[in-house]
């Protein structure tokens, strides 16, 4: 049974498209840190127990059979309860904008069934995996795990609509974590060149990425001011500005008052 799979850490070298990683860990079991990395492009999948992850969408239950996918250089929080059993695969952050051209949600947590078709493309993967032998096939592999989530057939060359191929690009913008991440950055979430990314953001969301992402800052800061004890300066080192000043005129110029005038007047 899935949910028994013993648990394994093994990588692999694509050459110049980069690593990947794949293994199954276990409640209390350690993990091999090998190849793991915040900027890789991430994958879990629940095999047994269940848990709680905490994404820039909200809080999702994980059972047997949820898929959790985490874009690179986002944090998604992870509690784990009752014999938890993962498999877990990680890429290259460029692997990120491939998602769209096949049709496979570029973030988000999913519910496969195991009992389903999946079953198979799991115990593919995991098979492909042990053996160690053809990173190509572990690859393929992957790539058939994922197609489960749409149900897309392989071969196929479905396209996600633009709304949904910009999605992981504006949440990345509107994360705090995201905010040091530049236009690029996000453009390669969609899997867009940056111009063409830019002109179809402004298109769905009627402003530009660079707008968009100053905006959901100072959102932020206003959060912060009002709900942390904590000096401007930590406030905008942690949004990621240069230095304070740089802060304080670009909140002024959108509040209308300095962070510290804003924090006084909400006391």
């Amino acid at each position: 049974m899935i949910g028994d799979t013993p648990v394994f850490h093994a990588a692999f070298d694509l050459r110049s498209a980069g690593s990947i990683t794949v293994g199954v860990i276990a409640e209390r079991a350690r993990r091999d840190a090998t190849g793991l990395s915040f900027e890789d492009l991430r994958l879990l999948l629940l095999l047994a127990g269940s848990g709680t992850a905490r994404m820039p969408d909200g809080d999702h239950a994980l059972v047997p059979g949820s898929l959790l996918i985490r874009p690179p250089r986002v944090r998604h929080d992870v509690h784990r309860s009752g014999g938890w059993r993962e498999l877990y695969v990680t890429l290259p952050a460029g692997a990120h904008g491939l998602l769209g051209e096949l049709g496979v949600p570029a973030d988000g947590c999913f519910t496969l069934d195991l009992t389903s078709p999946a079953h198979h493309r799991v115990s593919a993967l995991i098979d492909a995996a042990v053996t160690r032998k053809d990173p190509v096939r572990v690859a393929i592999r992957i790539a058939e795990l994922l197609q489960a989530v749409v149900h897309v057939p392989i071969g196929t060359n479905a396209r996600a609509s633009t709304r949904e191929r910009l999605e992981p690009a504006r949440r990345l913008l509107a994360s705090i974590d995201g905010q040091r991440a530049t236009v690029g950055d996000a453009a390669s979430y969609a899997g867009m060149r940056a111009e063409t990314f830019r002109k179809a953001f402004v298109r769905v969301y009627g402003v530009s990425p660079t707008r968009y992402r100053v905006e959901s800052r100072i959102a932020a800061a206003r959060d912060m001011l009002s709900e942390l004890d904590v000096p401007v300066a930590q406030v905008a080192a942690r949004l990621g500005y240069a230095d304070q000043f740089a802060f304080s005129k670009q909140f002024r110029s959108i509040v209308g008052c300095s962070p510290t005038e804003f924090r006084s007047g909400i006391r």
